[in-house]
This record gives C-alpha cells, sequence and structure tokens, in this order.
C-alpha cells in the first residue's frame, strides 16, 4: 500500500492509503465529531484537528466484543486489522473508501453515496476497522461494474456510553439544550451532517446517499426514516439487512430509570448520592462495562421534534412507506437467522424458564398484541405449546424467533399494505440470502445461512479463503465464491445507483445456486423451491 496525498477544497491537504489493487484510496478515522464529556451529544467537527495522516484506523467504542467475531477466526483465521484501541471520546471517526480517478481527476462527475452503519446490538461492532466491513473490494468491484460509488462507514458510541437515559440526563440536556440520551444515535446523524458538509469535496453526490446497515445498524437506519423534524433528509435510499425499528421497541426515559440507577449503583464505591452524572463521568470506561444493562432505543429527539411512539412493526410499515424523502428500500434476511441464538439458547434458557412466556412477550413487543388464539396457532406451527422446556423445545424455539424477529419483519415491510390508502408508496424490494457459511470452525455457524453472514459477502474480505477452503478441481467450483459475493454486491451497488433491482412484487433470492446468480421469484414459487415458511411468518403477522 502506498501514501496518496489530496488537496479537499475545505479541509485541505490529507493524506491516504491506496488499496484494491491501485483503484481505490482509503482515508481512515478522519474525526467527523467531539464529544464534550460522557453523557453529552456530540459536536459536529467543521476542520480537520492536529495530524492530516489518515492512513491507519482509529479507536472504537469502549465494549465487551465477541472475541472469535471480532479475529475473524470464525471465517478462516485472524483479520487485520485488529483494533483494541478504546476510546469513547475519539471513537466518532469514519473511513472513507473513494475510486481513485474522482481524486485524480476533481471536474469529474459525482459518484452515489453509500454510507455503512455497523451492527452488534448497539453494544459492540467497529464497521471499517475490524477488518471483515472493510469496503475497499466493495468500491473495487462498483469501478469494475462501471458504476462506481463511494462507500464511507460511520463509527458511534456504543452500550451505555451511546444509550442510557435518565431524569438526570434529561435535566442536564435541557440546561444545555440538547436532546436527552441516545448518543449513539445523533453520532450517527452527526455523521450524516459531515457526509453532508464534506463529501462533494472528495466527490461525493450529497444528492444521492444510500444508508446501509446490518442487524442493529439497520434499526437504526429504519428509525431514522420515520422520525420527523429533518431541515434535510439524511439519506435517500435504505437498505436493511437483518432488521428493522420493530424489533428495539422505543423506551421512555421513566422506563429506563431503572437502568441509570443499576449503572450508579453497580459502578460507584457508594451507590446512589448526589451528583450522579458529575460521579459517573469520573468512573473508568472498563468499569462501566461491567455493568450489563439492557441497550434499547429511547424516544428521542431530531432536531427538536420527539419520535412518534412507535412500538410495532404496521406503525413503522406504515410511516415508512409514506416518508416524503424516501426513494426505495431493500430490506431483507439470512435463511437461517435462528442460528444467531443457537450458542445462547442455554443463557436465554436459564434466564427464563417460562420461555413460552418469554417468546410471547418479544412477540407482542415486535408484532403488537394479538388474540390468544392467533398465539395458540403460532406455537403449534413451530412445535411449541405452554410450558415446553427441555431439548425437545430448542429447535420450536430458535425458528420462532428467528421468525419473529427478522423473517416475518422483513416479509411484512415488502408485502403489507397500509391500512389507509395514502398518495405516497415507497417502493420496498425484499431479498433473501441463502448462502451457507463454508468455514468449517465457526460453532453453530458452519454450514448456515446465518446472521451477519450476506454481509461477509457484501464486502468480500475472506472470499479467497472460501475458495481455499471448498473449491475442487473443476474452475467453476473455484470460481462459484466470488461468483456469489460479486453478485450480491453488484445488487447493492446498483440499487446505490437508483437501479431497480427487481419487480417489487417479487422477492430477489441468492444462495446455493449452481452459478451463484440471482435469482428472482414470485412468493409461491420461493415458498417451493426455497422451502420458505411463509405460513408460519403469515401466521405471526395475521
Amino acid at each position: 500500500m502506498s501514501r496518496y496525498r489530496y488537496e479537499h477544497p475545505v479541509l485541505g491537504a490529507l493524506d491516504g492509503v491506496v488499496v484494491g489493487n491501485g483503484t481505490v484510496v482509503q482515508f481512515r478515522a478522519i474525526k467527523f465529531a467531539s464529544v464534550p464529556a460522557r453523557y453529552r451529544q456530540a459536536v459536529l467537527l467543521r476542520k480537520v484537528e492536529s495530524s492530516r495522516d489518515f492512513t491507519s484506523y482509529g479507536p472504537v467504542c469502549p465494549q465487551l466484543y465477541d472475541a472469535p467475531f471480532k479475529d475473524g477466526k470464525g471465517f478462516g483465521g485472524s483479520l487485520p486489522p485488529l483494533v483494541n484501541e478504546f476510546d469513547e471520546f475519539e471513537c466518532l471517526n469514519l473511513t472513507i473508501t473513494i475510486p481513485k480517478f474522482v481524486l485524480d481527476q476533481p471536474d469529474s462527475k459525482k459518484l452515489p453515496i453509500m454510507t455503512w452503519i455497523h451492527g452488534g446490538a448497539l453494544k459492540t461492532g467497529g464497521g471499517a476497522n475490524y477488518g471483515l466491513e472493510d469496503a475497499g473490494n466493495l468500491v473495487a468491484l462498483s469501478i469494475e461494474n462501471g458504476q462506481p460509488v463511494i462507500v464511507i462507514a460511520l463509527q458511534y458510541r456504543l452500550g451505555s456510553f451511546g444509550f442510557i437515559a435518565s431524569q438526570e440526563i434529561v435535566e442536564e440536556s435541557r440546561v444545555n439544550n440538547e436532546p436527552p440520551g441516545n448518543f449513539g444515535l445523533h453520532d450517527i446523524l452527526r455523521g450524516f451532517d459531515w457526509i453532508h458538509e464534506f463529501s462533494a469535496g472528495f466527490g461525493g453526490d450529497t444528492d444521492n446517499i444510500t444508508a446501509i446497515g446490518q442487524s442493529a445498524g439497520a434499526i437504526v437506519i429504519s428509525y431514522l426514516i420515520i422520525a420527523d423534524g429533518y431541515k434535510r433528509p439524511p439519506f435517500r435510499r435504505a437498505i436493511l439487512c437483518s432488521g428493522t425499528a420493530s424489533l428495539f421497541g422505543l423506551h421512555s426515559i421513566d422506563e429506563e430509570q431503572a437502568a441509570f440507577d443499576k449503572l450508579v449503583n453497580q459502578s460507584l464505591p457508594h451507590g446512589f448520592g448526589y451528583h450522579k452524572l458529575a460521579r459517573l463521568r469520573q468512573v473508568s470506561a472498563d468499569k462501566l462495562l461491567e455493568v450489563q444493562i439492557p441497550i434499547p432505543l429511547r424516544r428521542p429527539i431530531v432536531d427538536g421534534v420527539l419520535f412518534h411512539q412507535v412500538f410495532h412493526l404496521q406503525d413503522v410499515i406504515e410511516r415508512t412507506s409514506r416518508t416524503e424523502w424516501l426513494d426505495a428500500v431493500i430490506v431483507g434476511d439470512c435463511k437461517e437467522e435462528s442460528a444467531l441464538f443457537t450458542l445462547a439458547y442455554d443463557n436465554v434458557w436459564s434466564k427464563f424458564p417460562n420461555l413460552v412466556g418469554w417468546l410471547k412477550e418479544r412477540y407482542d413487543s415486535v408484532i403488537g398484541q394479538k388474540p390468544i388464539d392467533v398465539w395458540s396457532k403460532v406455537l403449534k406451527h413451530y412445535g411449541l405449546r405452554p410450558g415446553s422446556s427441555g431439548p425437545e423445545a430448542k429447535a420450536g424455539t430458535l425458528q420462532i424467533m428467528g421468525a419473529i424477529l427478522f423473517h416475518a419483519p422483513a416479509y411484512a415491510f415488502a408485502r403489507w399494505k397500509p391500512a389507509v390508502a395514502q398518495a405516497r408508496d415507497v417502493p420496498i424490494y425484499l431479498y433473501h440470502f441463502d448462502k451457507r457459511n463454508p468455514f468449517p470452525n465457526y460453532p453453530g455457524m458452519s454450514g448456515k445461512s446465518h446472521h451477519f453472514l450476506d454481509c461477509v459477502y457484501l464486502f468480500q474480505n475472506v472470499i479467497d479463503r472460501a475458495v481455499a477452503i471448498t473449491s475442487n478441481d473443476d474452475e467453476q467450483s473455484k470460481n462459484f465464491e466470488r461468483q456469489v459475493a460479486k453478485n450480491f454486491a453488484s445488487k447493492f451497488i446498483a440499487f446505490a445507483s437508483a437501479v431497480e433491482p427487481w419487480d417489487r412484487h417479487k422477492v430477489g433470492v441468492i444462495g446455493d445456486t449452481i452459478d451463484g446468480q440471482w435469482i428472482v421469484l414470485d412468493d409461491r414459487e420461493d415458498e417451493i423451491v426455497n422451502k420458505r415458511d411463509l405460513d408460519g411468518w403469515k401466521l405471526i403477522l395475521s
């Protein structure tokens, strides 16, 4: 890799690095916002601070990460860069990956922008910093396809650093004239502000931004779509990979006071007292990480306007479908999302001995209250019953969790019609990712089309390893993994260039077909060919 010096018309001289066989330039860890203090809203930076060397990755928010995932060991070995630097005050940085020709020729046509928001349950993740999600290969492919794009990966605060709320925070936020809580979500909004202000100087088209996120990243994007009060829409299109706003309920400040009080009680040596915020700010990040609290989104404020009280799936879909500034959405899932819960099943069982009761709570939270006979039919479909326990309940539990949290919401986004006819009808396109994980040493995931695997193929950073593991002597087998990755990523690249992916009334499927191509089917065909559980999803949604 070689350095690349670029003179940005506003930010000045910046040093990046050339990647992607010499066709792509990355500027890594550009700080886009500063954090005045813990539990304060970030402030947009309009200049480059101190060093202008953006050839190395920067710190990420402190977190208790899943080491095998972070190290990439579930995907054929370690993946550089292994970012071990945590800093809650320096983590608001972005990595911008750009076709080199755009920088070499500043008068080139402005390019579409894809903004990547990483997943991790709002508790973990590092985006471009963690290797698997580096966008160098994705941008190189866009150039090869003749549809070049710029990819910008945003970092944000996580866990209790980014998503905590309390009356104490509300009161201080009022004094500071800031929105209370959801600091990580507002970090992302400051990232979009930076993109609108400065990405044109890198050759980006700020009127053509596609937000793409996976899991928690998709959930955040989904909530940003249904927020009110924008002076300027943050993006025009969205790609939601395994996540929609219904998955994380919006909680009030009062509902979340207990979580804040737990944080205070378990991290401060003398528990409760006066000046809780001031005292919490003196606690080390490592100490705060030891306190495990739930991390749902709160009802946040965007530009002074509160989110509507949206809790359930149909509310989210109806608001999405009539969002005036939104051009189109792709939403999808991986075929075996439930594999995500395989390793956690025993832990879930120990915490929720009344497993069916716990599942009912998740069902009510995501889908909304339904007549009890509907829930009884859902349980029967998945082989469960009130009082189910023991190993025999495991398969049904995993399947119903995947269906409630991921499959049924994705299907509903593309197929549910608004209850009331409306003038606006945003096109929503459904996809299913059926490709199986070829790596043999990923417990519970190997051989499964599991949560997050679609993004592994999107960014294409371990495909050569997959080729080495799976290929036979024939050329067709050797090329299969690369074809799946290229075909999958190319569809999203084209969507960012405003190309319709397929008929919105059908579904795009990519997986273990012989040539790794997308197949477009109607729902009935998909149900038969790919053994899709449409009956179960429809029961959940009925």
